[in-house]
């Protein structure tokens, strides 16, 4: 039984070419052209995955995604924001929002395939059809993959929407680091040399490496920040202000 993702999309044709790619790796996709279709059909279709631009017609996609949020029936649908709003503040209010990935158009076909796929295989298995590659729970490991297919920031996320207690190790060539969260706040962080929330920006600036989450007793401390996204936000805001100065 193929997975469903719903494709929201006001732009026919940005909209046929990711639902005909989609269609193309074996996947079933209903699609919707303005929010409020998006979420009836959400509702209708039961999505295992959504793919929503920001920029809507009738009810854009940061709204549609608070509404997602707030149904109980639908609250726990994954969904990815795939837009052409580029900017620091429109990323950090789609990760606020629980978006398991923010990526940018254009886009390599490769790269969303392998961030759709990356999130299916994390379903839990309750959810997921016959023969899908979830992880079993009994693992203990809640997430694991590659930074090529979703970043570090959307993996942080998606532990903090889940209130995980664990340890997020990531490596990165010869480099390494490792966040430890409870109850989904980070309560320390390593990479290299660094700790603290110098160490958060340092790994959210890594786009190549593999990472894996495992649920496990965290030796209880204070936060580094009343959330990870308030953490996320300086991080990103930190490689904008380099980006910009290495740009001038």
């Amino acid at each position: 039984m193929a997975h469903k993702i719903l494709v929201v999309d006001g732009d026919r044709d940005v909209r046929d070419l990711i639902v005909s790619g989609l269609v193309g790796e074996g996947y079933e996709v209903p699609a919707a052209a303005d929010g409020e279709q998006g979420l009836a059909l959400a509702r209708a279709e039961r999505p295992d995955l959504i793919c929503l631009e920001v920029a809507l017609p009738k009810l854009d996609g940061f709204q549609l995604a608070s509404r997602l949020r707030s149904d109980p029936t639908l609250q726990s649908i994954p969904f990815i924001f795939l837009t052409g709003r580029h900017g620091l503040k429109d990323r950090v209010e789609g990760l606020r929002l629980g978006a398991h990935a923010y990526m940018a158009k254009p886009f390599a076909f490769p790269e969303l395939f392998a961030a759709v796929s990356g999130i299916l295989q994390r379903l839990p298995a309750s959810d997921a059809p016959p023969g899908s590659t979830a992880l079993p729970a009994s693992t203990g490991l809640g997430l694991m993959g590659s930074l090529g297919a979703i970043s570090l920031a959307a993996v942080i996320q998606a532990i903090e929407g889940e209130m995980q207690t664990g340890v997020l190790r990531i490596v990165s060539g010869i480099k390494w680091g490792q966040l430890a969260f409870h109850r989904g706040k980070i309560i320390s962080a390593t990479a290299g040399s660094l700790t603290a929330e110098d160490a958060v920006v340092e790994l959210v600036g890594w786009d190549t490496g593999t990472y894996a989450f495992r649920t496990e007793a965290v030796e209880a401390r204070p936060p580094l920040a009343e959330s990870a996204t308030s953490v996320l936000m300086r991080a990103l805001q930190h490689h904008d202000e380099r980006r910009a100065a290495l740009q001038a």
